[in-house]
């Protein structure tokens, strides 16, 4: 069933706006049940209202998912507050002109928050006296960790590093790490350096482990410099 010429004109006086059908009521006893015309009138109504109901949408409206929220900046780290204070590193280098002997552990941990960091600071600092950053090579002695065994051990494998520190590295080697650094100091004892070997002799004897003293008596079969061999004797 096709629209009557005055229904279509109605549909066009109308535009885009709701399409308004009217469909007849059935009701009384007389009603019939609509007939197959009348319910193809009806689905192409519905179909024609639905299109102009769709073209009368926004333009601009978005078709699909819309956009993910824009992931939230994070905020600043708060800064990082220093291992110590220009106050307490000062404090610590003072502590490295003492004229006899460094001060003991305590002592320096009375003076700063991290007095490992602040001697770390001062060893580092090349404005510093290399006899003021020995001293705070020496301190950082107290607490064997294993930064300052890779450092001292790294001193005595360059050979840039001067014979003074690697004399001093030895025996802090010896002082901070004890048997666990017999390895590293008994090369020492066949070197062509007498000095050098007279301190890996005492280093190890400082030590004083079983191991330390087996090193020790080895060497003395082998040495042959008297001077080396009168301090293996008195030593062993």
């Amino acid at each position: 069933m096709t629209l009557s010429r005055a229904e279509r004109r109605q549909v066009n006086r109308r535009g885009s706006g709701p399409v308004e059908v009217s469909l007849p009521l059935v009701c009384g006893s007389g009603s019939t049940d609509p007939s197959s015309e009348f319910m193809e009138f009806a689905m192409r109504a519905a179909a024609l209202l639905a299109a102009m109901l769709l073209l009368a949408l926004p333009v601009s409206a978005q078709v699909g998912p819309a956009p993910e929220d824009e992931a939230p900046v994070p905020a600043a780290p708060d800064p990082v507050e220093p291992a110590f204070t220009a106050e307490e590193r000062e404090a610590v280098f003072v502590m490295l002109t003492a004229y006899h002997a460094l001060p003991n552990a305590a002592t320096f941990e009375a003076a700063a928050r991290a007095p490992q960091a602040a001697l770390w600071s001062i060893t580092r600092d090349e404005t510093v006296s290399p006899l003021f950053r020995d001293r705070a090579l020496a301190a950082l002695t107290y607490w064997p960790t294993p930064e300052l065994r890779a450092h001292l051990e790294s001193l005595l494998r360059s050979p840039d590093t001067r014979e003074m520190v690697v004399h001093r590295a030895l025996g802090q080697l010896a002082t901070a790490f004890g048997d666990d650094a017999v390895g590293v100091i008994v090369p020492f004892l066949g070197v062509d350096d007498v000095q050098l070997r007279l301190t890996a002799v005492h280093a190890l004897r400082e030590i004083g482990s079983v191991r330390a003293a087996a090193a020790l008596d080895e060497a003395a079969l082998h040495e042959r410099h008297p001077v080396v061999l009168e301090q293996l004797e008195r030593l062993r």
